[in-house]
């Protein structure tokens, strides 16, 4: 069953999320830690979709690549209890993840039984 998501994105150097269900769009937040800009799209979209969408405003799904990106993220753009989806896929080899910018898919803070194509 394909499965709608709402977009956080980052651009140019900037990461992009896409949020499964509510919020409202964000301003343009930047991470002083790693310089990538951030921006909440609330748009109900599938993910090759919410893909596409981003890579067209010159940026990508988030990659949340350490604890200090995850926290930024998670403080600044989230509320407690949604799920997001993020720039992780499987497409490649079914359940080998790695991130669409091709960065080291090392840090890990995934919900039990995550990460999952749902």
């Amino acid at each position: 069953m394909r499965q709608y998501f709402r977009i956080f994105a980052v651009i140019a150097g900037v990461t992009l999320l896409f949020p499964c269900l509510c919020y409202s769009d964000s301003t343009l937040i930047e991470n002083p830690s790693n310089s990538h800009w951030y921006l909440r799209v609330e748009t109900k979209i599938y993910w090759h979709d919410a893909k596409d969408y981003c890579e067209a405003q010159g940026g990508y799904l988030a990659t949340l690549t350490s604890q200090q990106e995850n926290d930024f993220v998670y403080n600044q753009l989230c509320s407690p209890g949604h799920n997001y989806c993020l720039g992780g896929t499987d497409e490649n080899t079914e359940g080998q993840w790695e991130w669409i910018t091709g960065e080291p898919w090392e840090f890990t803070n995934w919900a039990p039984g995550q990460p999952d194509n749902d």
